[in-house]
């Protein structure tokens, strides 16, 4: 069976209006097209239903650039087989090249409602802009030093001493620092734009210019002494875990009060 994913990003300004307006038009009501408004946020709740659209014979992605995506995908539960997936980037290709490559593909092979994206859970769900880092497992070195830059709790190391987003709902928006002092260029922020590319999922041309530019960005943050100001940083961010509770807290009164 084939399947269509569509994200239309309705969250960012990275696609052009008029690829998205005619992709809405021909993809309304198809019987094997999965139409979401930001598949960032289909990901972070790693909805298990995910996993049919991976176990059909044939995948099409029709969202953004596919290095995101497959990290979207793996960190999700439901890693991309990559002989049976094909990425057609809005970001890159125009309405008509994708609608070619589409022509012919439609079939019954995953009903309209099979697969809904979940509603979210109260307000302040609906007002979160999905967010936040996707680790390029293929390029992460395991350096470990996201973990120790954030302040805000994304990252942890799992039992294995990997390093994993475990807290997306945590990072603060619109912030993409851990990515840009990153020596391996291995963390992507979807939502950024072209201007950040490859940040943002894009694929890596200019290798070492890049890790340079890392570099020079550790430098500009951090300062000379790398490790002392990590070593700071994790030190603030242990503050701010504790001071947590207390605020969650105070938030919960207060709308209780003025309920």
């Amino acid at each position: 069976m084939n399947h269509i994913l569509y994200c239309r990003c309705a969250k960012a300004e990275v696609v052009p209006g008029e690829t998205r307006r005619a992709l809405d038009q021909a993809l309304a009501g198809r019987a094997d097209a999965l139409v979401v408004d930001d598949f960032c946020a289909i990901a972070e709740r790693r909805d298990p239903r995910l996993l049919e659209l991976v176990a059909g014979e044939r995948l099409i992605v029709v969202a953004c650039h596919p290095r995101a995506l497959r990290g979207l995908f793996r960190w999700a539960g439901a890693p991309l087989d990559e002989t049976k997936v094909v990425f057609l980037d809005m970001r890159k290709q125009s309405a008509p090249e994708i609608l070619t490559v589409l022509s012919g593909k439609e079939s019954a092979g995953l009903p309209a409602n099979a697969i809904p994206e979940p509603a979210a859970a109260g307000a302040a769900a609906e007002e979160w802009v999905p967010w936040f880092p996707v680790i390029d497992q293929d390029r992460c070195r395991q350096c470990k030093q996201c973990l120790s830059f954030c302040l805000f709790g994304v990252y942890t190391a799992t039992p294995d001493g990997r390093v994993a987003v475990s807290n997306p709902r945590g990072c603060k928006n619109n912030c993409p620092a851990c990515s840009r002092i990153c020596p391996e260029v291995a963390i992507i922020f979807p939502k950024l734009p072209e201007a950040e590319a490859p940040l943002n999922g894009a694929e890596i041309g200019d290798e070492s210019g890049l890790k340079a530019r890392a570099r020079i960005k550790v430098q500009e943050i951090l300062g000379d002494d790398i490790h002392a100001a990590l070593a700071e940083r994790q030190k603030e961010a242990r503050k701010r875990r504790l001071r947590r509770p207390a605020v969650e807290q105070a938030e919960k009164e207060r709308a209780a009060h003025t309920s």
